[in-house]
């Protein structure tokens, strides 16, 4: 059984293995760097066989998002209503003409169930945002808390500065500014 299994595949088994193995020991720091290079396989693996084509990335500051989102967002620097949260100091972001690719995983996405007040809105925007940091290596997919809108959504912003509003339960790229992507009041995180 185990001779038809690709050696790729048993390379990022076998390292998982001995992460989870690290892990059980407590031996938690080195099961964390087995972990980053179990997942560093996988996205690899995902784009060799043509899974999942990884997007050409690029590495930006908070600066920049920030910059972004003041150009995208009317009224963002001034308002008092609309604040971002920021995790992380270095972000890759997709250059602009992958961002289809992001849509993709939204196949990911789309397929979880539906439960109001247990699965809605928000947990399809954080699902959404962990998918394509896990699956595409970008971390510049926000989560919108659109407090006026009275909804959740994604905001991508892209290399090169562009910005992208992305509604993972209705897979859809959205305009904001009505409805429920007003977009003025509202928490972002990145």
């Amino acid at each position: 059984m185990f001779d038809t299994v690709p050696p790729a595949v048993a390379s990022i088994i076998a390292l998982a293995m001995t992460a989870l193995g690290a892990f059980l020991a407590g031996r938690k720091g080195r099961a964390h760097d087995l972990a980053v290079d179990v997942e560093t396989e996988l996205r690899e693996l995902f784009d060799e066989q043509g899974v999942f084509p990884s997007p050409a990335t690029a590495e930006v500051d908070r600066d920049d998002v920030d910059a972004a989102l003041a150009e995208a967002i009317p009224r963002y620097e001034e308002s008092t209503t609309i604040e971002t949260v920021f995790s992380d100091g270095t972000y890759l972001a997709p250059v602009a003409a992958d961002v289809p690719l992001l849509r993709t995983l939204a196949g990911g996405v789309s397929w979880l169930p539906y439960r109001p007040e247990r699965f809605d809105c928000e947990q399809y925007a954080q699902a959404f945002a962990v998918f394509t940091a896990f699956l595409a290596g970008t971390n510049t997919v926000g989560i919108v808390l659109d407090w006026s809108g009275n909804h959740a959504y994604n905001v991508i912003v892209t290399a090169a500065g562009g910005v992208r509003f992305y509604d993972p339960y209705e897979d859809t790229f959205v305009a904001i500014g009505e409805g429920k992507y007003r977009l003025e009041n509202a928490l972002i995180i990145f």
